[in-house]
């Protein structure tokens, strides 16, 4: 027990990959996704602390207009420049395609990038409120529906400022919610942890996780029996 006790406190103490802060400050930040959502937001947010940003979207008069709308909040105009930060925020939800994400992918291009100090980390946003999400909502089953307000949705400067700071201070996970979090503690597995705070969550709480999930699923169960019931 006590040479359990030293490994775990050695790994927790020194970690690896170590902790580090990344600056945005006069670095370019290129986010897809940029005209609109959580991609915009961010831009507005990274070019507020003096970062220099490039957006990318498939609509060009949205792109435009994002575009304005950023040099007026900021006074930045557009140049060119390597890429210090890239934000991969295209595209839209598709239910089925969530079969086929692997989470080891970002874990082997983390292990392959850190030598170049390149710092990997993937967002957990939550519904978010977005001209995505109205989109989306208008093909969803309604029992999904219901399901997904009983966490409600977080709104796109929010999401964006958890999203930024996630990636500034390196973070290989980057939970927005409550149960964000609880994903993250459930599938740590062989991912890297630079925060001391949660590697010490992630040993302590996993059996706490998961009481917590199992009450999650409680309710989603609850709320499916009395969804068929009803349409009887």
């Amino acid at each position: 027990m006590a040479t359990l006790s030293l490994l775990l406190l050695h790994l927790i103490l020194r970690p690896r990959p170590r902790p580090v802060k990344i600056p945005i400050k006069d670095r370019h930040v290129f986010i897809t996704g940029g005209s609109s959502g959580i991609g915009l937001a961010m831009a507005h947010q990274a070019a507020s602390q003096a970062a220099r940003v490039s957006i990318l979207a498939r609509g060009r008069d949205k792109l435009e207009e994002a575009q304005r709308a950023i040099r007026l909040a900021t006074g930045i105009d557009v140049a060119v420049f390597s890429a210090d930060a890239l934000v991969c925020n295209q595209g839209v939800f598709v239910p089925s395609e969530l079969e086929k994400q692997e989470m080891g992918m970002a874990e082997s291009l983390q292990q392959e990038v850190i030598a170049d100090n390149i710092h990997v980390s993937q967002i957990f946003p939550p519904d978010t409120e977005t001209p995505g999400l109205a989109e989306e909502e208008k093909k969803r089953p309604p029992l999904t529906s219901i399901i997904a307000a009983s966490s409600g949705a977080m709104k796109a400067d929010e999401v964006a400022k958890k999203a930024l700071d996630g990636i500034k201070s390196g973070s290989f996970f980057v939970p927005c919610n409550f149960e964000g979090i609880l994903l993250v503690v459930a599938t740590a597995g062989l991912s890297p942890q630079r925060s001391l705070l949660m590697a010490f969550v992630e040993v302590i709480a996993a059996g706490i996780a998961r009481i917590v999930a199992l009450c999650f699923q409680w309710i989603w169960y609850g709320t499916i029996e009395k969804w068929h019931a009803h349409k009887k």
